[in-house]
């Protein structure tokens, strides 16, 4: 087996690793103030682990990295908190539909960030996305479950914050190591999350705690680690196509052990948002 069949497996299987996060999140019956502490405390830990077995650099180089670092850590933990918050009002299905319009987001908002131009086929793809995300969940239909268009805003949220996120961490992706950065984001993170967690008292079951450690171990830290050693080899076109697959595990996990089905609207509205970040993936490149 040649390095490049090596990776793209690796690369699937990081993939199928990040869908289970969803459904983790569904089956706990714990608040997702505790998923996304648990998740970023076990990450964290495990990275920090990684790096002081390879004796990497653990802190960042000066002050004005950390504060970079601690507003993008800040972000990502909305993020992910908007994400599962979107998946347990509705659906795990919907929940990733909705957030895979962050390819679109990075798109519009890319020109803000690096003095790009907006050209029409921006706002093309743009249309596209608004067009699925209303399909999957159409605002006005009085016979749709209120539930399902809060978790598609929560689910948009989650796509623009992460949006923000990859966007940022452009600047730092040059001068660290992908751990590092992953690292520092999801260690910040913790520390903002760790107040509320203790101010909340929360009773947590023993299973959830399973739940949050496979999510920060196992479907975060090596997911991410199976990210980078793909990446060294395959094309960033390819990664980046290829993560779209993160839609259809979760999906298809969510219908053999949930029993969650897609409907009609919503598997014609999905099919417009993955061709829309497709697009977007591709202008990118």
């Amino acid at each position: 087996m040649n390095e490049k069949t090596k990776s793209l497996i690796g690369l699937h299987i990081g993939i199928f690793l990040v869908g289970i996060t969803g459904l983790l999140a569904k089956v706990m019956s714990s608040s997702v103030l505790f998923i996304v502490f648990g998740r970023v405390m076990f990450a964290a830990a495990a990275l920090g682990l990684f790096l002081a077995y390879r004796k990497k650099p653990v802190w960042p180089r000066n002050w004005r990295d950390a504060g970079g670092f601690l507003l993008i850590g800040a972000l990502l933990a909305l993020h992910w908190y908007a994400f599962f918050y979107a998946i347990q009002i509705s659906t795990v299905a919907l929940g990733l539909l909705t957030m895979m319009t962050f390819p679109v987001f990075t798109t519009i908002l890319e020109p803000f960030f690096f003095r790009a131009k907006l050209g029409a086929r921006d706002v093309l793809i743009a249309a596209l996305c608004a067009i699925g995300v209303w399909m999957v969940a159409p605002i006005g239909m009085s016979d749709l479950d209120p539930q399902y268009i809060t978790g598609a805003i929560w689910g948009v949220a989650a796509g623009f914050l992460i949006s923000l996120v990859l966007l940022m961490n452009k600047k730092y992706v040059q001068s660290y190591s992908a751990i590092n950065v992953t690292f520092y984001q999801c260690a910040v993170a913790f520390v903002l999350t760790l107040p509320f967690m203790v101010w909340s008292g929360e009773s947590i079951l023993p299973i959830d705690w399973l739940y949050v450690f496979l999510n920060g171990v196992i479907c975060t830290a090596l997911a991410h680690s199976l990210f980078i050693f793909s990446a060294r080899i395959l094309s960033a076109q390819v990664v980046s196509v290829t993560a779209i697959m993160e839609l259809f595990y979760g999906a298809v996990l969510a219908y053999l052990i949930l029993g969650e089905g897609l409907e009609g609207n919503m598997i014609f509205g999905g099919v417009l948002i993955v061709g829309a970040s497709y697009l977007a993936i591709r202008k990118s490149e």
